[in-house]
């Protein structure tokens, strides 16, 4: 705990990029629209209900981690998340 303290600047860039990834992947999609609406022969209309429904899956999924946060400690969840969110990205 007291490396932390020592380095706040550190911790502070963490937690930057880690909101920076999540509001990355919540928009990038959104420039593969039309590519995704050609690849997969889909209404506009359709592709915008899949990126609501994504919306909405992050939306609970952030109440429930908040949950666990209180449970296991934020540090350890963000570290898990990080760790989840690198392999699915790969």
């Amino acid at each position: 705990m007291t490396r932390i303290r020592n380095h706040p600047m550190a911790a502070l860039g963490v937690l930057v990029l880690g909101l920076f990834m999540t509001l990355l992947d919540l928009t990038i999609v959104n420039i593969a629209i039309p590519s995704i609406l050609d690849g997969l022969h889909a209404s506009l209309d359709q592709v915008l209900w899949v990126l609501n429904a994504y919306s909405l899956l992050y939306a609970v999924l952030l109440i429930t981690s908040a949950r666990l946060g209180d449970i296991y400690g934020p540090r350890n969840l963000f570290a898990v998340g990080v760790v989840i969110f690198t392999a699915a990205s790969a």
